[in-house]
């Protein structure tokens, strides 16, 4: 008889076969095994059937197909099948590190009401000079890998982490590859908060799907809101609502997961421009307003934190105040 699982950790996918694998290859790798994974393709390849069969000697995973819909809706659809108490939102391009899943169980586990946000870092693993990377990106890749540059640029082959190596030589392609520290990290967000991490209240403006869980005890009827068009914020809508059941955001910079960067389709900034407005619209209350401040960086997250603390119980003043930003975010 199999034990109980505890730990569901949810990935749509689509048309993401290779960065897929080697993110499975991540999970195989885990020094906590009491967790299964839920695949969900939201209308891509069915190539990604085999990709799973792969591993589901090493792994336990349920794979569900659906016709296009969106991040959203595969999330929602992966909910409907989940085991575990605990859940863990991993995307089909972020490698784990080894201890990425035993330690937001371990986090979960000390009250069952947070809601944990994970640290995320960044690997090459395709190369295209479509990338645009950043010379302090260079910088950071070179002091961990001489040889990168020869492989980059002296070969017409754009995978840079080839999956064997991976698989036998996990830690130190890891290491050789990273980039370092995403820049929706908090800790790069703002160092102010960072800080102050466990008296900031507005961690669900920087929380992400990427690298998130949470206890789902109590909350099984959250669900994402398949509204949200294109790329950003129905995750940190998902957040907002758990926040609103009372949940504390919590930041850990002990579960990391690597994120394969690679080109951005569609229009982002347009579509993060609807998504914020969006939420705004849905909710008509204080802090999703002063997210679309934050967003359109009229002010920082510091600011806004000082903000919500100064109009906090003050009721006259916060609506006072929520006119304003109303005003602000209007203008820009």
């Amino acid at each position: 008889m199999e034990n109980k699982i505890e730990v569901s950790v949810i990935i749509p996918t689509y048309c993401r076969e290779a960065a897929l694998e080697m993110t499975l290859i991540g999970f195989a790798k885990q020094d906590f095994k009491d967790f299964e994974i839920i695949i969900v393709n939201d209308g891509g390849n069915l190539d990604v059937k085999k990709i799973v069969n792969l591993y589901k000697n090493r792994l336990r995973i349920k794979y569900y197909y659906q016709d296009n819909q969106g991040r959203s809706a595969a999330r929602n659809e992966a909910l409907k099948h989940v085991e575990g108490r605990y859940i863990i939102f991993n995307d089909d391009d972020r490698i784990p590190e080894k201890s990425f899943v035993r330690n937001h169980y371990d986090k979960l586990r000390e009250n069952q009401n947070q809601v944990i946000i994970g640290h995320k870092k960044e690997i090459l693993a395709f190369y295209s000079p479509e990338l645009n990377l950043r010379e302090e990106k260079l910088r950071t890749l070179y002091k961990r890998n001489t040889k990168c540059f020869e492989k980059m640029y002296g070969s017409d082959l754009n995978q840079m982490i080839s999956l064997i190596d991976l698989e036998n030589d996990f830690d130190n392609v890891i290491e050789s590859w990273s980039l370092g520290d995403t820049d929706d990290n908090i800790t790069v967000a703002d160092d102010y908060v960072y800080k102050d991490i466990h008296n900031f209240k507005l961690g669900w403006m920087i929380a992400t799907t990427a690298n998130m869980s949470y206890d789902r005890s109590g909350f099984e009827d959250v669900r994402f809101d398949t509204s949200y068009v294109g790329w950003g914020v129905e995750d940190n809508d998902f957040a907002y609502q758990l926040k609103l059941k009372g949940n504390e955001i919590i930041y850990t910079d002990e579960a990391v997961n690597y994120h394969i960067i690679h080109n951005k389709n569609g229009d982002p900034f347009n579509e993060l421009r609807e998504n914020v407005k969006r939420i705004c619209d849905k909710y008509n209350d204080f802090e999703t307003n002063l997210f679309a401040t934050v967003s359109k960086e009229v002010i920082y997250l510091d600011e806004a934190q000082s903000l919500r603390n100064y109009v906090k119980n003050k009721t006259e003043m916060e609506s006072i105040v929520l006119k304003l930003i109303k005003k602000i975010n209007n203008s820009y």
